[in-house]
């Protein structure tokens, strides 16, 4: 190795090291604050929330979450079933293809959110009758 490409390494790699110093440790640091803060603040209203509902004796929390799913279900059915119709009659023009294409990812992040909204309030809702049993006990 020749001693010109040998100083090339070494001042790109003290040019790299300055970069990730001043620019992306800050950036990286500060995301990790915040994913704490939000995080924490996150937990305390879970957990507020389910005091909270479990205080509230003598709610139908089982019929609440079967109706929630029910009408999660069928608005997700309802979409895939548009999304369908969509694409089978639709997709001869450009604009329509594009159209369509959107409509794919609205209806599966839609899907997706359902899902997890329904896990997070399933959850809620377990922790709810167990806390509402111990105070009922």
């Amino acid at each position: 190795m020749d001693n010109k490409s040998l100083k090339i390494g070494i001042i790109s790699s003290i040019i790299s090291s300055i970069i990730v110093i001043i620019f992306i440790n800050p950036i990286l640091s500060f995301v990790w604050n915040a994913i704490v803060v939000l995080g924490g603040t996150v937990h305390q209203g879970y957990v507020d929330r389910i005091y909270r509902n479990a205080a509230l004796t003598d709610r139908n929390v089982i019929g609440q979450m079967t109706f929630l799913a029910v009408l999660a279900f069928a608005l997700i059915a309802a979409q895939f079933a548009m999304f369908a119709s969509i694409n089978w009659h639709l997709t001869s023009s450009r604009l329509m293809r594009g159209i369509a294409r959107v409509f794919n990812v609205w209806t599966w992040l839609s899907a997706g959110v359902l899902t997890l909204l329904l896990l997070v309030l399933f959850s809620i809702y377990q922790g709810t009758m167990e806390i509402s049993a111990s105070f009922t006990q």
